[in-house]
């Protein structure tokens, strides 16, 4: 079994935002593997998006995209390896919304 390389979760409060995260995560190109968990609380929705780039600064390419409806999950898989990681925010209502993904 391959050693964990990355552990990263972003939470974002109850309050309506949008935009990328300002905490992008440096994977140092040692991620082959990934899995991405998305999840929405009571009363929120979100659309949001992986998004890689091959530094801090971009540009920021789509790893895929999803939309969530309230009290909702979802699990995205997919191959690296990547530079720089950051979620993207496209639209997010009241309630608390998480992305965590996991790498080997």
């Amino acid at each position: 079994m391959s050693a964990r390389e990355l552990q990263q979760t972003w939470a974002w409060s109850t309050s309506a935002t949008t935009g990328g995260s300002t905490s992008a995560v440096d994977v140092h190109g040692n991620v082959c593997e990934w899995v991405c968990y998305v999840r929405t609380g009571p009363g929120c929705t979100a659309t949001v998006d992986l998004q890689s780039a091959d530094n801090s600064s971009g540009p920021w390419a789509s790893e895929f995209s999803t939309v969530l409806g309230t009290s909702a999950s979802v699990v995205k898989r997919g191959s690296g390896p990547f530079g720089w990681i950051r979620p993207y925010v496209t639209a997010k209502t009241t309630g608390a919304l998480s992305f965590t993904i996991y790498g080997t």
